[in-house]
């Protein structure tokens, strides 16, 4: 009974901008996931056809993963079942590892300068100020130098 009093509730004009935003992102998501998808397909018909090699005409890494665990499954079910389990698990472990914080966090450099004073603090250490890295001068620890 809720929802068919809110289904008739009208919306403000902010819910319907974002509503239409999202609706629109969800389909341009859409169409390229569907080229992505016949690119990888039309890859995948010429290396299976013969026409090339799977090494020089697949330019999509996940696309010349997924072939050759699909060419292992032609040769050996069992072993393409345990590739396919072990890709799958490296997969996950990848966005367990993402997840707990294993990717890089853009931080400003006061936040930097204080995470290595509190790194320097639990090691009894002083913080290096000045050190120059790799012999270039003006380079400083924490600062990104080319």
């Amino acid at each position: 009974m809720a929802d068919a009093a809110e289904a008739g509730k009208p919306q403000s004009q902010a819910e319907f901008i974002l509503y239409t935003t999202l609706r629109i992102i969800g389909v341009l998501a859409s169409i390229y996931m569907f080229l992505m998808g016949l690119d990888m397909m039309g890859s995948s018909f010429l290396v299976l056809g013969g026409k090339g090699d799977l090494f020089t005409i697949v330019d999509n890494p996940v696309t010349g993963v997924v072939l050759a665990i699909s060419l292992l499954y032609g040769a050996s079910i069992a072993g393409g079942i345990v590739v396919t389990l072990l890709a799958l698990g490296v997969v996950a472990g990848f966005i367990a590892w993402w997840w707990m914080g294993g990717c890089y966090k853009v931080v400003s450099k006061e936040q930097r300068e204080e995470r290595a004073a509190e790194m320097a603090a639990e090691m009894g250490e002083k913080p290096a100020e000045g050190l120059v890295l790799g012999g270039r001068r003006g380079c400083r620890v924490g600062d990104f130098c080319l």
